[in-house]
């Protein structure tokens, strides 16, 4: 991966992230402090990879610099949280997080750590892997060259995922799902120990102890990966997966499943993560799926969207039957029930469900979509409809001629609306 002591910041692609980088590393000259790139930044950079949000870590007063840096940049900074670490907007740029420098002290497993000062080093091996664990600096002396006091470049040509000690995963049981997650995106594999830490942490009632809320959020990047299967099915090969509910598997089935989602165009960002939840857990009961999603910990909302969602392949599947009859154009009933399904039910649908149903219901959605009127609720107010629920029942059953081939253009809908109104 090229000479130690190279300038790693010159392999950085992007010209406006190298910009910034050069900008922080002369706000800390400034201010006499010692700046750094760190963590998943630097990793990327060995990797070749383009770098998104920006980790820099400052062994000295964050907010401070934070505000420099803010200011130069003509950007804003928020913070600092009880971690001690400030949030840099600027204009067309990245996100950048500053962070002082630290130590962390775990009192108990899965407990939130107590943050101290301290050197760049020790902040870095009280990180999670030692491919996390390096830094560039960017101020002084140190501008350009790599801190890896764990072997975090080594182990990253080796393609080997290392805590830095056995009781890591006691500490922070989240790192388990975060291992999943990076092994799955860069092909890593684990250190020898590895699954014995994992049982190691479940005897200690490590993953019990986690909130929901640290939880949650290690599931949804799984989740939102570009490809999430790879490091579902390594939370699965590592029984990270009964840690969510005890019956949840992986499969090939849920894999044939995430295949279909790959072929989904213009899948909405919003739904991606609840479409795959809802696929990895449709071989449990519903009783089960309310657990899990306690175990989550998510909202009265997220929950009746989920469990519709499940639900949807029996339902659609019943909805259209054996078929739509004679005439091949499905009963305006049904099709109106299948329109008013949520998104995320048709798209569990199309991932799940029988190819000659799902054929029947794109049809039906079709059919649909062209019978929407052209007139609308303003033009029936214009007309003199006054405002209230009678304009939906009169769009509906306008719709519903639409559909039906009763009124065909435009001209006829006026006369359809003067009729019934």
């Amino acid at each position: 991966m090229g000479p130690a002591r190279e300038n790693l910041l010159s392999r950085i692609r992007e010209r406006r992230i190298r910009a910034i980088l050069s900008l922080a590393g002369r706000e800390a000259d400034a201010e006499g402090e010692r700046l750094y790139l760190v963590g998943g930044c630097v990793r990327d950079i060995l990797l070749g990879r383009r770098l998104g949000d920006l980790d820099l870590v400052v062994e000295g007063d964050p907010a401070r610099l934070a505000r420099r840096v803010a200011d130069a940049a003509g950007g804003r900074s928020r913070g600092p949280t009880p971690f001690k670490t400030c949030r840099i907007e600027i204009p067309g740029g990245p996100g950048v997080d500053l962070a002082m420098s630290r130590r962390e002290i775990y009192r108990a497993p899965a407990a939130l750590p107590d943050v101290s000062a301290a050197g760049i080093e020790e902040d870095l091996r009280r990180r999670d892997f030692t491919v996390n664990s390096m830094a560039v600096g960017l101020s002084g002396s140190t501008r350009g060259r790599l801190l890896d006091p764990t072997g975090g470049r080594r182990d990253l040509e080796r393609r080997l995922l290392r805590p830095h000690h056995p009781l890591s995963l006691v500490d922070d049981p989240t790192r388990a799902f975060r291992g999943a997650r990076y092994a799955g995106r860069m092909a890593l594999r684990p250190a020898s120990g590895w699954e014995g830490a994992i049982r190691r942490a479940a005897r200690e009632r490590a993953f019990a102890l986690l909130s929901s809320a640290r939880l949650r959020r290690e599931v949804e990047l799984i989740l939102m990966e570009k490809d999430p299967v790879p490091a579902l099915k390594i939370c699965g090969k590592w029984g990270l997966l009964r840690f969510l509910h005890p019956s949840l598997r992986w499969s090939p089935r849920i894999g044939s499943a995430f295949d279909r989602r790959r072929r989904l165009r213009n899948l909405d960002p919003a739904n991606a993560a609840p479409l795959l939840l809802t696929l990895l857990t449709l071989r449990l009961s519903r009783d089960q799926r309310g657990a899990l999603y306690r175990t989550l910990g998510l909202g009265a909302a997220s929950v009746r969207r989920l469990s519709t969602a499940a639900a949807a392949p029996g339902r659609i599947t019943r909805l259209i039957g054996s078929g739509w009859g004679s005439g091949g154009r499905p009963p305006f009933a049904r099709v109106s029930s299948l329109a008013a399904e949520e998104e995320l039910s048709l798209l569990v649908m199309r991932c799940t469900g029988d190819a000659r149903v799902i054929r029947m219901m794109e049809l039906a959605l079709k059919l649909w979509r062209r019978s929407r009127p052209v007139a609308s609720g303003i033009d029936l107010l214009r007309a003199g409809v006054p405002e209230g629920p009678r304009i939906g029942r009169i769009l509906s059953g306008l719709r519903r001629a639409r559909y039906e081939g009763r009124v065909r253009t435009a001209a006829a809908e006026r006369d359809w609306i003067r009729a019934h109104s």
